[in-house]
């Protein structure tokens, strides 16, 4: 509550990406304070970028205190002491909810005993169980004994137990050297400018406050009689790994040095086993490890840097293909996503091992990045998989935590499944336009098909191609949303120039676009049709397979003009007179939605495509067509303009752009919407 006199308490809180946890923490203190104790409370916000601030600016019974970086909470909580003006002060972490009139106890313990500096109340986790709040000062034997490896031997377990006060009885309030100030009520001292040193941002504050408190002459006291629920560690825990631990261990290094609790041989001593302790963890992978070169730091006691506010939310898109190849889903989804986020766009892992690791910018928002490939026939051997994704992983956390911002995994390779959860993502989205076992080998369909339940199970949103799909997942996923293919209209514009090598062929011209292979393409079809109508000229533009290859080359009328670059597609949909989608429909193909549909669309072309369940689904103008003869027939109806249902080029392009990549970004931001993930609409 604000005031314009003095009041009895003035709470300290500091914030930083625990928006829910704060606000139980404020909800809970009006219930801790008696009548008639007033009370103001101050919040600093370290630059959250989790929807902190503009809940807390909401408030209007606090003051607020936002910083635009993370300043450490050090230096957080002598912002708010410089603003208080409480004959007390409370020390209250956002992660603490405090107990029906436990404020009041407190406030009513320091008015009882004027000797106590401070009093903290008991406290105990979201489970019930008691946490150990109170320490003692460190002492050589405590500090050996902090070391993991030296914890092995009883001696040096039985002084770290005594550190941590596990040999005291604190059901009943008796003073001790070292209670946690995650809540500390504290006596107000005029003359303090600042209350904690700066020096230790996250760590060994509250340490250093409690040994300057006892070398004044003043005690500290615990007080179970008031009781709180610590979550312990909400924000610190947001921390990467090998911050926490540099953090951690600079900051006790720095106050051994400050404090002269070892001697200098002992401090030496010291820092040569936690080196080898930290070596030995490196190695053997075990927590509390960190980089060589963070671990050289901390022990000359630099902490480091904080992280600081995010920039955009990366949206970390896991693709089975390269960005060299600009026509697949995968890459118009990603253009959807950098209209508002910062997309980085993970290429998958080489044939051949590699150690190449490097990130570069595409176009705007969208950057590449190469990952080491450390084994071999990744897509073959779910060892060799699970050992690249992990070291990946780990490389691309790194990169992350100096690129800051919000994480979403976007899988959309199956194989990439390993990587959930290992860059320390929010939220994990899994894209599925394809059913990779359906076509792979007999050998390798059981490993895709588990990697696939696998994204299933962990993502919280699953996209599919068409509402065929849905029905052949093979588990049920959280929330499944149906995301069709679309098209550039744009780029697939009628006006403009013809391809040369399809222009120059003899009309009418009966045009495709796409693979050309066993699985998809029915090739005796389009052979059938070649044979009824020999004065036909029927383009094949796309790769293919040699055998398919060499069937459909065998017929004069056929032309197989091979790959295209993607910006050369529109002449060539231009030069068609009728476009094709002739796919075998069978297990393997019907949940298909081609995106080439769209794309003929856009150009104004008529499109006879076989009944596959997904295009007929979708209600759009196609001629359909079983076999060869009524493929010619519905070549025939259109080039004699006898379709019947008046649809005119115009008439097909406005359709395509109802079907555009833009109106799909639509469906997109409205179901990621749902996440609570940051986004920055660029200009």
């Amino acid at each position: 509550m604000k005031h314009d006199r003095p009041v009895d308490v003035s709470v300290l809180i500091v914030s930083w990406e625990t928006r829910d946890l704060t606000r139980k923490c404020l909800d809970s203190l009006q219930a801790s304070v008696a009548p008639g104790t007033e009370f103001e409370v101050i919040v600093v916000d370290n630059g959250s970028s989790d929807g902190s601030r503009d809940m807390l600016k909401a408030k209007s019974d606090i003051t607020l205190i936002s910083n635009q970086r993370n300043l450490g909470y050090a230096a957080a909580v002598n912002q708010a002491y410089c603003h208080a003006r409480g004959r007390y002060v409370l020390l209250l972490n956002s992660d603490v909810e405090v107990s029906q009139t436990a404020l009041s106890r407190l406030v009513e313990f320091l008015d009882k005993h004027p000797a106590a500096a401070g009093v903290s109340p008991a406290h105990f986790d979201p489970d019930g169980s008691l946490q150990l709040s109170c320490r003692r000062l460190p002492v050589p034997a405590s500090v050996f004994g902090s070391i993991a490896m030296l914890r092995r031997f009883p001696w040096f377990r039985r002084q770290y137990a005594t550190f941590e006060m596990r040999d005291v009885d604190l059901s009943a309030a008796r003073a001790v050297p070292q209670p946690v100030a995650s809540c500390l009520l504290l006596r107000r001292d005029d003359s303090d400018v600042v209350l904690m040193d700066e020096g230790y941002p996250l760590y060994f504050n509250d340490v250093d406050l409690a040994r300057r408190i006892g070398l004044s002459g003043r005690q500290l006291w615990i007080e179970p009689a008031a009781t709180v629920m610590h979550a312990l560690g909400a924000s610190c825990f947001r921390l990467p790994d090998h911050i926490r631990a540099r953090h951690h261990l600079a900051s006790l290094v720095r106050y051994l040095r400050r404090s002269q609790t070892l001697s200098r041989p002992l401090l030496w001593l010291f820092l040569g086993g936690t080196f080898i302790d930290r070596v030995f963890r490196l190695a053997a992978r075990l927590p509390g490890r960190m980089p060589l070169g963070d671990l050289m730091a901390a022990l000359k006691g630099e902490p480091g840097s904080l992280p600081q506010p995010p920039g955009d939310t990366w949206v970390i898109v896991c693709s089975p293909v390269p960005w060299n190849d600009p026509r697949q889903r995968v890459h118009a989804l990603s253009r959807l996503l950098a209209r508002s986020r910062r997309v980085l766009f993970l290429e998958p892992p080489s044939l051949k091992p590699s150690l190449v690791f490097q990130v570069v910018p595409i176009e705007r928002g969208i950057w590449a990045a190469t990952l080491p490939t450390i084994l071999p026939l990744y897509r073959h051997l779910p060892v060799a998989n699970y050992v690249n994704r992990v070291v990946a992983s780990r490389i691309l956390r790194r990169w992350l935590d100096l690129h800051p911002g919000p994480r979403l995994l976007w899988l959309d390779e199956d194989l990439a499944e390993p990587m959930s959860g290992r860059i320390q993502e929010r939220h994990r989205v899994y894209d599925i336009g394809d059913l990779d076992w359906t076509f792979a080998r007999w050998w390798n369909r059981r490993y895709l098909r588990r990697s696939c339940k696998r994204c299933l199970a962990k993502a919280e949103i699953v996209f599919t191609s068409s509402s065929q799909l849905a029905l052949e997942l093979p588990a049920e996923p959280a929330a499944l949303i149906e995301l069709v293919n679309g098209c550039d209209p744009e780029h697939f514009a009628p006006n403009g120039g013809l391809n040369p090598d399809v222009a120059d062929l003899a009309a009418p011209r009966i045009g495709y676009l796409g693979a050309l292979d066993e699985r998809a393409f029915d090739t005796e079809l389009v052979l059938g049709a070649a044979r009824l109508r020999p004065n036909w000229t029927f383009v094949l533009v796309g790769p293919g397979r040699r055998s398919v290859c060499r069937r459909l080359s065998a017929m004069e009328n056929i032309h197989l003009l091979g790959s295209v670059s993607y910006d050369a597609v529109p002449e060539v949909l231009r030069s068609f007179d009728v476009s094709l989608i002739p796919y075998k429909v069978s297990s393997r193909t019907r949940y298909v939605h081609p995106k080439k549909l769209y794309e003929y669309l856009a150009a104004g072309k008529p499109v006879v495509s076989t009944p596959l369940p997904a295009v007929v689904a979708s209600q759009v103008p196609v001629w359909f067509a079983s076999t060869s003869g009524s493929l010619v027939d519905a070549i025939e109806s259109i080039l004699a303009q006898d379709a019947g249902n008046g649809w005119s080029s115009s008439t097909l392009r406005q359709l395509a752009i109802a079907n555009s990549w833009s109106r799909r970004g639509e469906i997109l931001e409205q179901a990621l919407s749902e996440l609570d993930i940051p986004i920055s609409r660029r200009p």
